[in-house]
């Protein structure tokens, strides 16, 4: 099913250069070792084709990385980082910074799916544990943002079960405003015209929770 995938995203970027297509000077890949469930695919190395940085509430940022454009659903292979400190990014640029599950007072979570190549894990999520360092973030549209990560995965069901080990990743790519890049629903302002202060508690825990989040701050296709 991936090599399907693969080769039709080759096709399409030959003929037509469309979206998905490394676009934007795209570079995001993704090895290690990684035990998904019962799926039998070869995971890893992963290079996936889009990628994308939100400012979503007050001063978090979603770092987006997808096998395709569009919203992320069941129907995306994933990985998205969500930061906490957006505003001072770009002043802890070379900084390792502590990437550690829901409620572990990490300044960033991330998690992983992979609905698309393996499909028969639909309610397998990845929570990722390590660092991440930003090697270059200028916090504005129109700029490259890169780095790289390193990380185990455990099983989001059963956080005391590891299922990927010595993972490693890379990323570059320009930052584009507008859909599909820059996604609206979750907060229709600006992120500084409604401060996550002023989202009521109950309404704010659950929408800073990491895949309720990137999930309800996607546009759909």
């Amino acid at each position: 099913m991936k090599a399907l995938r693969t080769g039709l995203t080759v096709l399409l970027c030959v003929s037509a250069a469309l979206s998905g297509c490394r676009k934007n000077d795209t570079e995001v890949r993704l090895e290690g070792t990684l035990r998904w469930g019962d799926c039998d695919s070869n995971l890893l190395p992963y290079d996936y084709t889009f990628a994308t940085w939100s400012d979503i509430l007050d001063d978090v940022g979603v770092l987006r990385f997808q096998d395709e454009d569009g919203a992320a659903t069941a129907f995306r292979d994933y990985l998205v980082f969500t930061v906490t400190g957006r505003r001072e990014l770009k002043n802890r640029v070379g900084e390792a910074l502590e990437v550690g599950p829901p409620g572990s007072g990490a300044p960033v979570e991330g998690s992983l799916q992979f609905p698309v190549s393996c499909p028969e894990e639909l309610d397998l999520l990845g929570v990722l544990i390590g660092t991440i360092v930003f090697d270059e973030f200028h916090g504005e549209q129109e700029t490259r943002i890169a780095g790289s990560f390193e990380a185990q995965v455990v099983d989001g069901r059963d956080m005391n079960e590891v299922i990927g080990e010595d993972l490693t990743g890379s990323f570059s790519f320009v930052r584009r405003r507008n859909p599909p890049y820059q996604s609206f629903g979750l907060v229709n302002d600006p992120p500084e015209s409604r401060p996550l202060r002023s989202i009521p508690a109950a309404e704010r825990d659950e929408r800073t929770s990491p895949i309720r989040t990137i999930r309800a701050t996607q546009a759909p296709r």
